[in-house]
């Protein structure tokens, strides 16, 4: 939501929208905070509004991140607040940022179009144990059991040494993959 709001505006408008509001507020809509959820249920939230934040230890946005960047330790999902942090200069109702849902892209050729238009675009795929050791280059599944779903952001595609790929954004911190991103074989 964040880039493509800054697309949208050609720049002009550059924010950080709050990913705790989403986990933390979204509920049974969304499905378990910090352990996993409905994208689906998170789009449809995006239309009551989030509000800004920032990453952990900044005093950016109404409402920044809580927890401290560590992809090897499980956190509570923190409590739903309705409130800026002490010294944000706006309401909390003027920090809100509003989606309009979501819609589907029926081919790679319209998901790359989207991208080079809008911004960034969310999607999920299945995560196997192979996906946890993942450092660098195209990953494809080659072994372990299935582990369950996940969203990613696609920001771009690629090929490396004939293979395709989709540019991911991983929400496992900056430890994991190339900085916190990967490529996932199309």
């Amino acid at each position: 939501m964040s880039d493509r709001q800054c697309v949208l505006t050609k720049g002009k408008d550059q924010p950080y929208i709050s990913d705790e509001y989403l986990l933390s507020c979204c509920g049974e809509t969304c499905g378990y905070g910090c352990n996993g959820g409905w994208m689906g249920g998170a789009f449809d939230f995006e239309k009551t509004g989030i509000v800004s934040g920032g990453i952990y230890g900044s005093k950016n946005g109404c409402q920044p991140y809580s927890i401290p960047p560590n992809a090897y330790q499980d956190y509570n999902t923190p409590a739903c607040k309705r409130t800026c942090i002490r010294g944000w200069k706006k309401s909390f109702q003027d920090s809100m940022y509003y989606g309009s849902g979501a819609y589907a892209l029926k081919s790679e050729a319209s998901a790359m179009q989207d991208i080079f238009e809008n911004g960034p675009i969310t999607s999920a795929f299945t995560v196997y144990n192979d996906f946890y050791y993942y450092k660098k280059g195209v990953y494809f599944h080659a072994s372990g059991g299935q582990i369950g779903g996940h969203a990613i952001r696609i920001l771009g595609w690629g090929e490396e040494d004939g293979n395709k790929y989709w540019l991911c954004a991983n929400s496992w911190n900056t430890t994991f993959g190339i900085k916190g991103n990967h490529e996932l074989m199309t």
